[in-house]
């Protein structure tokens, strides 16, 4: 791939007066110990390029490596120990197989990582986490284009068992809204009973729904069933996460670096559900920027934005309660990835 012509390190990673104020607010609630559940790193020499990804957010730090996690961490947690779990770029156009091997070669305690598989090639899939000490399997419906529609066509069934009996956990991005596919979930809980699952993004809901909590009930029962916070913006959601699961079964997540955009979500007429920022990135359309650009004026990172919506819920139904936050920040994820 050619050299990116974009480079928002600068703007992205200086934080604005309200930015300081809301680090210093929240890192007053935070503990002391930290994982982050669910960060990405990447190299520019590992992309191959792709439209539907460089049209997408997640293009927005192509170039963000080791040395640049560890730099956001402390802009972005000063004082604190803070463990990282790494995933590759999952998306078409990131060359998958040199992404495993930076991660082997680069990660080390006290950060762990996840592996990319490959829907395609099963034996691979097996053979690289055999080969290595990874935390976790990640495999992802935006791995091709068009994506993948259900799980069992990226998450193939012999890799599902393998992991199941070797005791390796899944990080399980749905490749539909929630309340299409719950039944996809629960069929994959009874198929692999005992094979530990974590759903990205609190099953990837970024949106207002009122049946989030009947669709939570819908998959409770499963015991090795857990959830990630990841750019979970909304309290609403994360609220009846809690209320459901309990906190035992959430674990802290960032998505960094895509926490570092700044945009708000808002509902197109035309397009449903986009983000609007007042910045010109790469990915943002031309017309939408002119229309809805005024949305985003005083935007923060997403990462506050976030944050703030998880302090909210824990507050609301756990107020003040320091072993909570030991447990959703530390505890969960050290348990199920085994840091």
């Amino acid at each position: 791939m050619e050299k990116l012509k974009w480079n928002y390190e600068k703007y992205s990673f200086s934080l604005t007066r309200s930015e300081v104020k809301l680090r210093e607010q929240l890192l007053y609630w935070l503990p002391e110990k930290i994982i982050d559940s669910h960060s990405h790193i990447n190299v520019p020499n590992l992309i191959t390029s792709h439209d539907f990804l460089l049209s997408h957010p997640a293009s927005t730090f192509l170039d963000f490596d080791l040395k640049k996690s560890t730099k956001l961490n402390q802009i972005l947690f000063p004082g604190r120990f803070v463990k990282s779990l790494f995933i590759p770029c999952p998306f078409v156009g990131i060359d998958f197989y040199s992404s495993n091997k930076y991660f082997k070669k680069q990660i080390n305690q006290p950060d762990r990582f996840a592996i990319m598989g490959i829907p395609d090639e099963v034996d691979y899939t097996v053979k690289a986490i055999k080969s290595s000490k990874c935390a976790a399997l990640k495999m992802y419906p935006w791995q091709t284009f068009p994506p993948y529609s259900h799980i069992y066509d990226f998450f193939r069934p012999e890799i599902l068992e393998f992991c199941q009996n070797n005791k390796t956990p899944i990080i399980l991005h749905l490749p539909r809204r929630i309340e299409e596919i719950t039944n996809e979930v629960k069929q994959l809980m009874i198929d692999f009973p005992k094979l530990i699952v974590v759903l990205a993004h609190l099953g990837v809901p970024s949106y207002e729904s009122k049946n989030i909590e009947k669709d939570y009930r819908e998959i409770k029962k499963y015991p090795n069933l857990f959830f990630d916070t990841a750019l979970v913006i909304s309290s609403l959601i994360i609220g009846s996460a809690l209320k459901v699961f309990g906190y035992e079964r959430l674990l802290f997540g960032t998505d960094a670096p895509i926490n570092m955009i700044r945009g708000i979500l808002y509902q197109n007429p035309q397009l449903g559900e986009r983000m609007a920022s007042a910045y010109p990135y790469h990915w943002v359309d031309y017309n939408e920027y002119v229309e809805y650009g005024y949305l985003a004026k005083n935007a923060t990172h997403l990462h506050w934005q976030a944050l703030l919506s998880l302090r909210e819920a824990i507050e609301k139904m756990y107020p003040r309660c320091k072993s909570v936050l030991d447990s959703i920040f530390f505890k969960n994820a050290k348990n199920v990835y085994f840091f």
